[in-house]
């Protein structure tokens, strides 16, 4: 009888010890997959561009990157800020021009 309760003993330990080591895996997995979501971030937008080099390489590249931004082909996009400069509507500032308005705007409708 004695061995038989040395047996359920060491049965009971075996799994209390393999149930910490399964915690203890599960924390260190958490652990890891904490660290690389929020320590180690890496940029999503590692452009430098300024807004006109946007504009311009909207207006300059392939035409369905302004047609995709702004629902308009880049000739319409143009003739259109020119029209509104031309009538006096709108107008660059120091910091943005026209172009830039209209597309901050045109992709924002």
């Amino acid at each position: 009888m004695a061995a038989r309760n040395d047996v359920q003993r060491m049965d009971t330990d075996e799994d209390a010890e393999l149930e910490i080591n399964l915690i203890i895996m599960v924390l260190l997995e958490r652990l890891i997959a904490y660290e690389a979501s929020y320590l180690n971030k890496q940029p999503v937008h590692d452009q430098t561009y300024t807004g006109n080099q946007k504009v311009f390489d909207m207006l300059h590249g392939h035409w369905r990157v302004c047609f995709d931004t702004c629902r308009v082909m880049p000739e319409v996009f143009m003739k259109l800020c020119r029209l509104l400069r031309d009538k006096g509507l709108a107008r660059s500032s120091r910091t943005v021009s026209v172009e830039e308005h209209m597309r901050i705007f045109l992709q924002t409708i």
